[in-house]
């Protein structure tokens, strides 16, 4: 009577793929870009979507992730990272493993894609120079330390693992174009984007999904929230650890 009771959903890889390719990038049911999709943002939402699934953190542990917290390239197939306690349950730093795939979508997205747009709009408006709370981060350590400057003109010496996502939505770089935010992930108009964001687009995904994947008045079953994309992590690789073992034990003789 003690046992916790959970409706646990998941998707297998295949069905993600689908998900994310219609919902998220556009695509057809026949799986082809569909003419009127525009796409603005779907190197981002896409990106962040693969990172759920590919990496288990939860939204709001994802969603915090700063650009100095993304390895420039990946060394082998999964890549160590290191996510901060301030923004993981439990407030304790643990790792995680970011596959190649995912670090290089992120990759596009940072240097290439949605996001250098949205910041040199943002620069060329002048919205960061706008903002009242901004930190400047004028040098980072190799222990993870920030040197800080609030536009006081005070600086301040910061642990970049005890930073909550509030926190460093509010850290900014130099450049030679301007400021730059240190937050992964940003909203068209360049701001760093919160965690509650992601929710409209899983809705907006699903919805997308829905229309595209009807037949003969019946819709899909086929959605998914960001929890999901968590257990979905979950059960592929304890398919992955049972597969190994079984490979390992196939030798023994019976008892």
């Amino acid at each position: 009577s003690g046992v916790r009771r959970a409706d646990v959903k998941w998707l297998t890889p295949d069905a993600f793929r689908l998900w994310r390719d219609v919902g998220l990038r556009g695509f057809t049911a026949e799986d082809v870009p569909a003419e009127s999709w525009q796409g603005l943002n779907e190197d981002r939402n896409a990106a962040f979507a693969d990172g759920l699934y590919g990496t288990g953190l939860r939204c709001a542990e994802w969603a915090s992730v700063l650009t100095l917290e993304i390895p420039p390239s990946a060394a082998s197939g999964l890549t160590k990272c290191q996510l901060a306690g301030a923004c993981a349950k439990g407030r304790f730093d643990r790792p995680y493993w970011l596959p190649r795939n995912v670090l290089q979508a992120i990759g596009f997205y940072l240097n290439e894609g949605s996001r250098p747009a949205a910041v040199a709009r943002a620069q060329a408006g002048g919205l960061y120079e706008r903002l009242p709370n901004l930190l400047l981060v004028e040098e980072i350590t190799n222990h993870g330390a920030l040197v800080v400057r609030n536009t006081n003109g005070r600086a301040t010496r910061l642990d970049v693992r005890g930073l909550a996502p509030a926190d460093r939505q509010r850290l900014f770089k130099e450049t030679i174009r301007g400021l730059e935010p240190l937050a992964l992930w940003l909203n068209a108009n360049g701001l760093p984007r919160p965690k509650q964001a992601w929710s409209k687009v899983f809705a907006d995904a699903n919805a997308r999904v829905a229309r595209e994947l009807t037949r003969d008045g019946v819709p899909p079953r086929l959605w998914a929230r960001p929890h999901m994309l968590r257990h979905s992590f979950a059960l592929r690789w304890y398919s992955i650890a049972t597969f190994v073992s079984w490979q390992r034990d196939n030798g023994l003789t019976p008892l």
